[in-house]
This record gives C-alpha cells, sequence and structure tokens, in this order.
C-alpha cells in the first residue's frame, strides 16, 4: 500500500507542476501583450510628432515598433532608446515574420564539455522566438522586433505583404546568421 501512495503523490506533483507552468506561460503572454499595448500607445505618440501622421499599421513589442504606411510603402521604426527612425520603400530589401531558432550550445560540444563524472554536466539549448525582422537592400537589418500570438504574426506578416509585395525572405535572413543579426539585441 506504502509503494502506491508514492505513485499517486508523485502523480499530483507533476499535476500541480504542469498547472503552474501553463500558469506562468499564460501569465508571461499575458504581460507582454499588456506591456505591447503601452509600448504601442507611447510608439504612435512619438511617429505622429516625428512624422505629422499616425501609421496605417502599428506592431510593438518589447521596446521596439514597426509602423507601416501601407499606400507609400514606408516603415517608421520606434525605439526607446534611438527615437523615431524613417525608411522608404526603396530602402527596404527583405523582410521575415515567423519563428528563429538559435542553438546556444550544440548538442556536441555540450558532450565535449561535460565530465566522466554525474558532477559536470552540460545541457545543449536551443531557444524558439517568434520575431519580424526587415532588412535593407544589403540584407543588414533595419530592425526586428518579437511577436506574441499567430494573432500578430498573421497582421504582420499580412501588413508586410501589402507594403512590399514580394520581398519575403522565406528563411530566416539568409546572408547572416541569426546570431549574428541579433546579437545585442533585447
Amino acid at each position: 500500500m506504502l509503494g502506491g501512495d508514492k505513485k499517486l503523490t508523485d502523480i499530483i506533483i507533476y499535476a500541480v507542476a504542469g498547472l503552474v507552468a501553463i500558469a506562468l506561460i499564460l501569465g508571461i503572454r499575458w504581460f507582454a501583450a499588456r506591456h505591447a499595448a503601452g509600448v504601442k500607445a507611447e510608439a504612435l505618440e512619438k511617429i505622429e510628432a516625428e512624422t505629422g501622421q499616425a501609421p496605417d499599421f502599428l506592431h510593438a513589442f518589447g521596446a521596439t515598433a514597426i509602423g507601416l504606411d501601407l499606400p507609400t510603402g514606408r516603415l517608421t521604426v520606434y525605439d526607446r532608446k534611438s527615437g523615431v527612425t524613417t525608411y522608404g520603400p526603396g530602402d527596404i530589401g527583405t523582410w521575415f515574420v515567423g519563428e528563429i531558432s538559435q542553438e546556444v550550445l550544440s548538442p556536441q560540444m555540450a558532450h565535449a564539455l561535460s565530465s566522466g563524472d554525474a558532477e559536470t554536466r552540460v545541457a545543449a539549448r536551443r531557444t524558439t522566438t517568434k520575431y519580424v525582422v526587415i532588412c535593407d537592400t544589403n540584407n543588414e537589418r533595419l530592425c526586428q522586433t518579437g511577436i506574441v500570438g499567430s494573432a500578430d504574426e498573421k497582421a504582420v506578416h499580412d501588413a508586410l505583404e501589402k507594403a512590399y509585395p514580394g520581398k519575403e525572405n522565406f528563411e530566416a535572413i539568409g546572408a547572416k546568421s541569426m546570431a549574428e543579426t541579433l546579437r545585442g539585441q533585447r
């Protein structure tokens, strides 16, 4: 009977841990969406003050927002550190919307760094994040910002497709590795 209680206790612990993990994930998404609304309002105010008009489409995440004037193809980027920067349609080379995978440590390197004893183990890690990345004609990053959900991803994709048809890059940036492209970014 004692063995059965241990199994039940383990199941309860795993169930509670799973519920806590789900609650944390949902909480982080809620916080990110709420924070994005504040950044969006701030960006709208700064972009209107700088350009004299509101963009047709605005997406914000973290401390960065991108605004698009769909008829003219003008891209306006707001960043809390650097302020407002405007690019014309001729400045835009490619854009990418989707998941970007970064390998922090390869499995081979993790194995090589691990020692034979049980105390020193190094784990490989791969992170996958949704981003929108817009590059110039030389494939240099003009701006990048995160995307929280599928609805935002579709909205950003559709707006960029309207503003810059035929410039979508289906691979995450191509000439540069994403680690180089995103280095130093939030």
